[in-house]
């Protein structure tokens, strides 16, 4: 029988911190139900600077996807 695996912890109790506040300032932008094009603009501009907020402090890095 095989065992199961174990999982890691996928953040610090500091990186979670520093995500929800980088989020937490770009709420207005992320939550915004409009789906326009000028919305979504903004929704992937504001994503792109949590990224770079967050890659910007933290030993470990965030991707963007492009679909």
């Amino acid at each position: 029988m095989m065992s199961k695996r174990l999982k890691g912890v996928a953040y610090t109790q500091g990186e979670q911190a520093t995500l929800m506040d980088l989020i937490e300032e770009r709420k207005d932008a992320l939550e915004c139900k409009v789906t326009d094009k000028g919305s979504l603009k903004l929704k992937n501009d504001a994503w792109e600077d949590v990224t770079l907020g967050y890659n910007a402090v933290g030993p470990t890095c965030l991707t963007l996807h492009s679909k």
